[in-house]
């Protein structure tokens, strides 16, 4: 979930600052970046690490793994088609403002 987030904020300052300097092509690479991340978000899903399982396999080793959950904010709230629709706008916004230039 952090690296989904940490992508769409690069995503959206790459949009912001493509839009705020008039440089369409950056804030289409920002705005394909989000839309990306809404696609993962979308296949795969949101999951949190939310503990771990050590195993002693030897009396100097010992195994860690994580156990994961699934990330839900709501009951039934589809986060990875928001998130491609919030793409979608940014990446139109981009192309309007190839247009008008």
């Amino acid at each position: 979930m952090i690296l989904a987030a940490t992508f769409t904020a690069l995503g959206f300052i790459g949009w912001l600052v493509g839009m705020l300097l008039e440089m369409p092509g950056v804030a289409m690479l920002g705005a394909i970046l989000v839309v990306g991340v809404g696609g993962m978000v979308m296949s795969d899903g949101l999951q949190v690490r939310d503990g771990q399982i050590e195993r002693n396999v030897s009396a100097d080793e010992t195994e860690i793994e994580y156990t994961y959950s699934d990330f839900q904010p709501m009951d039934r709230w589809p986060v990875g088609e928001l998130w491609l629709i919030f793409g979608g706008i940014l990446t139109l916004r981009s192309l309007s403002g190839v247009s008008e230039s």
